[in-house]
């Protein structure tokens, strides 16, 4: 007797709403009415300015992934408030006047959820990320074009030279082996400690403070190394104090033990993501200071 073949059900689609996605869901658990509407209408929007991109949940939040990984928009309701997240911290400062009389910070915009933002603010704020994304995007390809042809030049040199006389040079093993988020530029991650922390009703004046706590950086020393665009590693290699005390944080945090992270770099990182997450939870910024 011939044995049925089990059917695969097909599988949901989060690109341009075709299926329910994160984002479906989402909304439907708003009870807030008016949010939800809000929200529901903004979404709606990005999805037909952003209709290549796929429908995911990014810290906590609703958000839309281009297809080449970077996010281009995001949006969430915490509190009394709606906030709408451009995931970097140059787009918001760049529109300038058009967000007079809204509460911005370098992170995001909050609006009230009968007051939705109109739709030239949206479109001016999705552009304005996606340019960024492109700027940062055509950066290597020219420097991989600069490197192509060196190789080149190079090959057609080394055919010049004996056999006997080629030196092979070993592969930079190390460098290899360095984690990805240590060539990260803190400015882009900067972004992200405020939108988790707003969304939990807490500010940026504290992520700064915890920032200043644990490196010295403060005011315009922060400002700096985030224009600089330093990376991780950059960051903290230049931090004007270390906080001895840092060594009192403990816990688990992205699913490690902080204390028991043994490279030097990815502790202070993962001491810092600690600080964050602290914030977020609501506990008193006395104790996340470890006074």
């Amino acid at each position: 007797m011939a044995t049925k073949k089990a059917t695969k059900a097909p599988k949901k689609s989060t690109k341009g709403g075709s299926a329910k996605s994160p984002i479906d869901s989402y909304l439907a658990a708003i009870e807030h009415v008016t949010a939800r509407a809000t929200l529901t209408r903004l979404c709606a929007q990005l999805r037909e300015l952003l209709p290549e991109a796929t429908e995911t949940i990014s810290y906590d939040m609703p958000a839309f992934r281009l297809p080449s990984g970077k996010i281009a928009a995001g949006f969430a309701f915490f509190g009394k408030n709606c906030g709408y997240y451009p995931h970097s911290g140059n787009v918001v400062p760049k529109l300038g006047a058009l967000l007079e009389g809204y509460k911005a910070t370098k992170g995001g915009i909050a609006f009230p959820p009968d007051k939705p933002l109109p739709k030239k603010i949206v479109s001016a704020l999705v552009r304005t990320r996606l340019a960024e994304i492109a700027e940062k995007e055509g950066a290597p390809k020219k420097t991989s074009k600069t490197t192509t042809q060196t190789a080149i030049a190079k090959k057609a040199t080394t055919k010049k030279v004996t056999a006997k006389a080629t030196v092979t040079k070993p592969p930079a093993a190390d460098a290899a082996k360095k984690p990805r988020i240590f060539g990260m530029s803190f400015a882009s991650v900067y972004p992200l400690y405020v939108q988790k922390v707003e969304k939990k009703g807490r500010t940026q004046q504290e992520v700064d403070e915890v920032i200043a706590w644990l490196t010295g950086y403060r005011g315009k020393t922060l400002q700096r190394a985030i224009d600089r665009k330093l990376d991780f590693e950059a960051f903290f290699g230049a931090a004007p104090r270390w906080n001895p005390k840092a060594e009192l944080i403990t816990g688990v945090v992205c699913g490690v033990r902080v204390e028991d992270v043994a490279d030097p770099l990815m502790q202070k990182i993962r001491y810092l993501d600690k600080l964050v997450d602290e914030l977020a939870r609501g506990k008193k910024l006395e104790s996340i200071l470890r006074q």
